[in-house]
């Protein structure tokens, strides 16, 4: 389903493209070849390495036939314009920036793009390392996603959180955990807050097991408890910085 596209190899990272979209094929491989590095030595993966084939679409239109077709994702046939990016597996398909005007809500910044395709190849990881494969796109995989690619320094994210901090409205846990316009702005603060007080090893655990383990009982505390002090950290601004 390939066969029009070209494509460049650098060790175990493929990047497909046709045509004028040659221009981001050197920034896109060097960014899932930088997070990979990164992440593997995060998540302990050396020696137990994998490949990722990433696709560039040249428009909403491609982007949404490579989703069905070679990614396999069901529900994904009409992509929303905010979506730029997803991934199944192994494969990573992005949006060619040359269709972001007309066909997505971004503008085209190679920083961003960058952050963009960094927490792609988490939600790489994430899959490859749990035994279930639906968890990466969980709260907990967003919030694990959205923190180690820096995603959260950006945008209006921090915003939000600072002024629902001031008028004391912070969402219950819960309500975090099963809102995902709640999760994508608040999980990444729980996964930093965790990664602070119990470390990277515990975010390790949590991907690997978090399947068939609930969170609270690998950080062997309640929600309640953990709400609590979590609450009381968020409150400190420089452990938002």
């Amino acid at each position: 389903m390939l066969e029009s596209y070209r494509y460049v190899q650098n060790e175990n990272i493929t990047v497909y493209y046709i045509g004028n979209d040659m221009r981001f094929v050197v920034e896109v491989k060097e960014e899932i070849l930088y997070a990979y590095k990164e992440l593997e030595n995060y998540f302990h993966l050396i020696d137990k390495g994998f490949s990722i084939r990433a696709i560039i679409a040249m428009n909403r239109r491609e982007y949404n036939y490579i989703s069905k077709m070679i990614l396999k994702l069901r529900g994904n046939n009409e992509s929303k314009k905010s979506q730029v990016a997803i991934t199944s597996k192994n494969d990573l398909l992005i949006l060619s920036p040359f269709a972001y005007e007309e066909e997505s809500t971004y503008t085209y910044d190679e920083y961003k793009l960058k952050k963009v395709i960094y927490s792609q190849v988490v939600h790489i990881f994430h899959e490859f390392l749990s035994l279930n494969s639906e968890v990466s796109s969980t709260w907990i995989g967003q919030g694990i996603a959205m923190y180690l690619s820096g995603l959260w320094k950006e945008g209006e994210v921090k915003k939000v959180i600072n002024e629902a901090i001031k008028k004391d409205m912070i969402p219950q846990l819960n309500e975090i955990q099963e809102n995902e316009s709640l999760y994508k702005i608040w999980a990444w603060t729980i996964v930093k807050y965790i990664e602070e007080n119990y470390g990277k090893e515990t975010i390790n655990k949590i991907i690997r097991n978090y399947d068939v383990d609930d969170i609270f009982n690998i950080l062997k505390c309640s929600i309640d408890d953990f709400e609590v002090q979590w609450k009381i950290w968020l409150k400190d601004e420089n452990n938002l910085s």
